[in-house]
């Protein structure tokens, strides 16, 4: 198949961001929540460490004063508990959006002319012309299209059959034009394609699957 190394490396490009965006949406901001987990398993040990050695003293805290102290530092930590685990979901969120941010960021490959040809639809007649097409999806791949020439003239019904591989839909892509050709030209009703504005190719064509 033409499109197999294409989308061989595709897929493998797409699986690798995905593993790292899991990656990074389930280990933001872990190492803070392990820090006050550990500092509430530390505390209170630390606190009866050092209450014993008062207890040495000339003035001794109370057993009521030791459980006083650990309740405190339960309250104290608890509200930076919550803010911490605030912040590890916005970082999460964050890592998550920066996927969609990047498709957003992506530049458009397919664009309108400045001065694009309008046709009204009074004059739309659905003839199609393939003028010695050829597009390839890897500028050294194997071309999945290759000088295809073919007339459709307007109000006529046809079948493109084929193995696979052949290039069928790859066709149906260009003629939608979600890809540009790499040679030859593709004409509606004798105007080439990326001439049409996309208002007009909208009304043209339809697709179906």
């Amino acid at each position: 198949m033409a499109r197999g190394p294409h989308l061989t490396q595709r897929f493998a490009r797409i699986s690798g961001d995905l593993a790292r965006l899991e990656v990074r949406s389930h280990t933001a901001g872990e190492w803070q929540w392990m820090l006050i987990g550990f500092a509430l398993a530390v505390l209170p040990a630390l606190t009866l460490l050092a209450g014993g050695l008062l207890m040495r003293t000339d003035d001794p805290a109370s057993v009521g004063t030791l459980v006083a102290m650990i309740a405190l530092q339960e309250q104290l930590l608890w509200p930076f508990e919550q803010l911490l685990e605030i912040g590890r979901d916005m970082r999460k969120a964050r890592a998550l959006f920066a996927r969609i941010f990047e498709y957003l960021d992506r530049p458009v490959e397919i664009t309108e002319r400045a001065d694009p040809v309008i046709l009204p639809r009074a004059r739309m007649r659905g003839e199609v012309q393939l003028d010695r097409v050829r597009f390839a999806y890897a500028p050294s791949g194997r071309p999945a299209v290759h000088d295809v020439s073919l007339t459709i003239p307007a109000g006529s019904r046809i079948a493109i059959v084929g193995p696979t591989g052949s290039g069928k839909t790859t066709l149906g892509y260009l003629l939608a034009r979600l890809h540009d050709v790499d040679g030859g030209a593709i004409r509606f009703d004798g105007v080439d394609l990326r001439d049409l504005s996309f208002d007009t190719l909208a009304q043209m064509l339809g697709v179906v699957s």
